[in-house]
């Protein structure tokens, strides 16, 4: 199995502080999709780990009216706790985000400020979602203008759309 990870945040730096965490397992070699977790993540809780809050992201979540913010809102090390139980426990062997630039760089600075914590997979584990659009001959990338802003709704979206992309790839229906 593979993991999905998607990220809601107060920035765009590898140094924002997180939201919500969204995560599922899937094998993106077939329809299947395992288990999904939702985590809110304690923003007081990212910001005493030094993790960054733009004005400009917050002032974006405020008039977008909020998004979906699972309860409760754990503190960073214990939500970063539960992703590398969650990634274990379904025997997770590569993580995969949209785009190789964001999600998986975020949750890795994260880990890192705790210090002691380390990701539950290796830097080669990484996989990149556009990379594999761009291969499939998508014209941009089909999460445009279709993401929630649910951290949970928008990683089994990009999860079907590569198990669909690498079948494309593959010349298979």
């Amino acid at each position: 199995m593979h993991l999905m990870l998607d990220l809601e945040t107060l920035g765009t730096r590898r140094d924002s502080a997180i939201l919500s965490i969204g995560a599922a397992s899937f094998d993106p070699h077939s329809d299947k999709i395992g288990a999904e977790i939702h985590l809110g993540v304690d923003v007081v809780s990212c910001q005493e780990h030094g993790l960054h809050i733009d004005a400009s992201t917050v002032m974006w979540w405020l008039e977008k009216g909020g998004g979906d913010f699972p309860k409760p809102a754990y503190p960073l090390a214990k939500a970063l706790h539960l992703l590398s139980s969650f990634y274990m426990t379904q025997k997770c062997e590569a993580v995969w985000s949209n785009g190789a630039t964001f999600d998986i760089p975020i949750v890795e600075n994260a880990y890192r400020v705790l210090g002691g914590n380390i990701t539950p997979w290796k830097y080669w584990d990484a996989r990149d979602t556009r990379t594999v659009f761009w291969l499939a001959g998508y014209d941009g990338s089909p999460t445009r203008g279709k993401a929630t802003h649910s951290a949970l709704e928008d990683t089994l979206l990009q999860i079907r759309l590569i198990q669909e992309a690498i079948r494309k790839i593959r010349g298979e229906k």
